[in-house]
């Protein structure tokens, strides 16, 4: 099996198209990296994508096969209702921050595996499909399992770098009470949401019950995740 052939039954197995991350996690299941010339295997597979019309580039560090791309590029229908609306908004920066995270160098998990951003369903950009094993099972089967976007360490320990609920119209108190039971790990919380609910984000930060996340939870808005994924996109030189 060449490189070339490696790549695409990578990308092909995980839908017709994968983040480079997964594909340096899973090339060398397929092949040596002694088969592989100089010291930056990395740059090379890099080089192979973009030296064949069989791949093409789709989104921040995600590559897909020629023959899905008119699959992949397909105009999105528009959503009707207000919970499509909702629903999409959420998929979209889920999307999004699942290939900034894999871009920045870290594993990444989502529970949302079926939801889609520009015809990519989450669950392939992920490079985690389960959690890993870095504290008690029964708190990540309760808990962590569940969250919307996780950024993780890529050493043996994996522990979560970046935990991410993205809040379209709740509360915020279900985000918070998560972060309360994982409040002894050393990773940064993020609630995301519209501009606009920064207030409401406020007023709930303030109460009792979550006095010790007042310095550990950030807000992020919709708008400064769209403006970062689209910056990233302006930069990358396939």
């Amino acid at each position: 099996m060449t490189f070339r052939e490696a790549l695409r039954a990578i990308i092909k197995n995980n839908g017709g198209f994968a983040p480079l991350k997964l594909i340096y996690k899973e090339i060398w299941g397929l092949k040596d990296k002694g088969d592989i010339g100089g010291k930056t295997p990395e740059n090379t597979i890099r080089a192979i994508l973009q030296r064949n019309d069989e791949f093409f580039p789709i989104g921040i560090g995600v590559w897909g096969l020629s023959e899905y791309k008119n699959e992949l590029l397909k105009a999105e229908i528009k959503p009707k209702t207000k919970v499509e609306k909702q629903e999409r908004m959420h998929a979209k920066v889920q999307g999004m921050l699942l290939e900034m995270g894999s871009q920045r160098g870290f594993d990444t998990y989502t529970n949302d595996k079926s939801w889609e951003f520009d015809n990519k369903k989450l669950g392939s950009l992920s490079t985690l499909q389960e959690i890993p094993l870095f504290t008690y099972p029964e708190l990540i089967a309760k808990n962590v399992r569940y969250v919307d976007v996780g950024w993780f360490s890529t050493d043996k320990f994996a522990f979560p770098v970046r935990i991410c609920e993205v809040e379209h119209s709740s509360d915020f108190r279900a985000a918070f009470t998560k972060f309360k039971e994982l409040e002894f790990l050393n990773a940064e919380f993020y609630c995301v949401a519209e501009a606009n609910r920064i207030t409401k984000f406020n007023r709930e930060i303030e109460k009792k019950a979550f006095e010790s996340l007042k310095n550990r939870v950030k807000f992020e808005s919709y708008e400064n995740i769209i403006a970062a994924y689209e910056y990233e996109m302006r930069k990358i030189k396939f």
